[in-house]
Order: C-alpha cells, then structure tokens, then sequence
C-alpha cells in the first residue's frame, strides 16, 4: 500500500509541480498585492542560481548509462533536484504571495522525497559497490564544501547539457518568472512598487 502510494507521488512529481507553479503565479495577480521590486530581483537570482546549478548538473549526467560523480554530483548527490527546489524558493520570493512558502516543503517532501529515494534504489542494484562508495562519500542533500575526492574530474559536456533536455526546465521556469516581471506592468503595477 505504502509502495504504491510513493509510486504514485512520484509519477505525479512533474504535475504536482506545474500546479505548484501555476498557483504560485496565478494567486498574486488574482489577489494583486503590492509590487516590491527588491523580492521580485532577490526572487530572480534565485531562480537564476537554481536553474544554473541545474544546467552544471545536467552538463554531467550521464542517466544510467555511467555513475555520473563529476561536477556537482562531487559535491551533492542531487544536484538537480536541489536547483528545482532553489528556483522554486526563487519563485515563491518573486511571487511575493506567503502562502507559497507554506506550500513548497509540503511539495517537496510528498512529491520528490519519493523520487530521490527511488532513484537511490535503481542507482544501487545498476552499480553497487561504485554507488555504495559514492554515496558514502557524498551527502544527499547537504553540499560537501569541497569535492569529494572519491568523484570522477570529468568536465562539463554542452552535448549532455542539450541530451537532457534541460532547456525545456529553463523555459518552464523563466515563463512564469516573467509573468511575475509583468505584474509591474498590470494596472496599479507601477503604481503599486513598493
């Protein structure tokens, strides 16, 4: 029972998201709080920074085909999903809306918990004692402050970055960050600056 209810949070991870970032879009333009620039800049880097930290991951991972330890996998053992979760912070901040900031653990903890552990699973039968060793020397959520030395040096390759798709996370994100930027441009936008 318990199985099947993480396997659904996880096939449901993408959609759960896409409606997190709806909401957190839609609600402030419905209920038109003021604008506060400096939330809405501070929001943008963040998103910026996650989305970065993704693209460096996904410049490195090699999906099952290989045990991907270089660049940001030396440091973190989920990289991507510690971008997804910074962009979303990002979002939030952006949104200027509090309840988003209620709403993005409980998103996170139900819908990619689920993931990191299943993932976990497959990269341990896929490469055993290799995984056992880097997961061992890599935390799973706390970045490392410096590589672990057990990680493969392999540089960033732009054609993984573009085999990963990860230009489609790009667009998803920064559409809604943009739509957030237009607020100011909604009547009582400017006005509302605060």
């Amino acid at each position: 029972m318990i199985a099947r209810l993480l396997a659904t949070c996880r096939q449901l991870r993408m959609v759960a998201t896409g409606l997190f970032t709806a909401v957190v879009v839609t609600v402030p333009w419905v209920t038109s709080p003021p604008v506060t620039v400096g939330l809405l800049a501070a929001g943008t880097l963040l998103v910026l920074a996650g989305l970065g930290l993704r693209a460096w991951a996904a410049g490195h991972l090699t999906k099952m085909s290989s045990l991907t330890t270089s660049g940001p996998f030396a440091y973190v053992r989920n990289p991507l999903y510690q971008g997804s979760l910074l962009a979303a912070a990002g979002l939030c901040l952006a949104s200027q809306w509090a309840w988003s900031a209620a709403l993005l653990p409980v998103v996170y903890l139900v819908f990619y918990l689920p993931t990191v552990f299943h993932e976990e699973g497959l990269l341990r039968r896929t490469f055993g004692g290799d995984y056992e060793r880097y997961a061992a020397a890599v935390p799973r959520f706390r970045p490392r402050l410096r590589p672990s030395p057990e990680c493969a040096r392999r540089g960033f390759q732009w054609q993984l970055l573009r085999s990963n798709r990860e230009h489609r996370t790009a667009v998803t994100t920064l559409l809604p960050l943009a739509l957030l930027w237009l607020r100011l441009l909604a009547p009582g936008g400017l006005g509302a600056i605060g």
